[in-house]
């Protein structure tokens, strides 16, 4: 059971969000001075030049064409502005690493760095990120509210567990069309997790809706859940 539990989490950890190697932090304290605001534009402008500065970092934040010190630049300056989702974009990179272009390997302390396999330095600051996935949740970020809730389940960084708050967030996320913590939620009452008591119609429900929102290895954990009620019809049956 406990080795099921586990395997979806890491299902879902891993595709939930970019995935690279993480290392060990010190204790972080909460911060949420992140950058000045830019009050010199009204409003409306600021809102389409942080979505234009958002959308150019995409262009070096995927697959092709990646160049990390780049994307994290215009992320910087969407988040300046005050754009929620390009503080989740940024604190992923300062949270997992990111690569510095043409930067030979350093002796540099593990608490800051990494290396990978072709000796690339992987930088991280998982204070950074911390305080821009608080202040992107306190935009009612739904990515924000979902990374939160790894954060606080997991102790990530010196961060004290509020396993209480996790179920909160989660829902949070969910809500607001957040497929990962659909799928957390299923779990949640799939095996009863966080205290929570197994109702097995709950788990279905949160799965179908992550797979509505094309989280599709949900489905053999939804098909997973429609054989445990099957059973028990089945059991009912018998005992009539």
């Amino acid at each position: 059971m406990k080795n099921l539990i586990a395997r979806n989490l890491l299902i879902i950890l891993v595709f939930g969000f970019r995935i690279v190697h993480a290392i060990d932090g010190s204790n972080l304290s909460l911060t949420t001075n992140l950058a000045p605001n830019n009050t010199s534009l009204p409003i409306i402008d600021q809102a389409q030049l942080s979505e234009h500065y958002y959308q150019s970092a995409l262009k070096f934040d995927g697959a092709e064409g990646r160049d990390d010190e780049k994307a994290m630049a215009l992320y910087e300056k969407a988040v300046a502005l005050g754009h929620a989702q390009a503080m989740v974009n940024l604190a992923v990179f300062f949270e997992f690493g990111y690569y510095l272009a043409n930067q030979p390997l350093q002796p540099v302390s593990l608490s800051a760095a990494n290396t990978d396999a072709s000796n690339r330095i992987i930088r991280k600051d998982p204070q950074r990120a911390f305080n821009l996935y608080v202040a992107a949740a306190q935009k009612d970020n739904a990515s924000a509210y979902y990374h939160l809730s790894r954060w606080y389940e997991d102790g990530l960084y010196g961060i004290k567990k509020d396993l209480d708050n996790v179920p909160n967030l989660l829902n949070k996320a969910a809500i607001l069309g957040n497929c990962a913590a659909e799928a957390k939620i299923g779990l949640i009452f799939e095996f009863g997790l966080f205290n929570k008591r197994v109702d097995l119609k709950k788990a279905l429900k949160a799965y179908e809706e992550a797979i509505r929102l094309k989280f599709d290895l949900c489905i053999k954990m939804k098909e997973r859940v429609e054989i445990k009620l099957q059973q028990i019809e089945l059991a009912k049956l018998k005992e009539i």
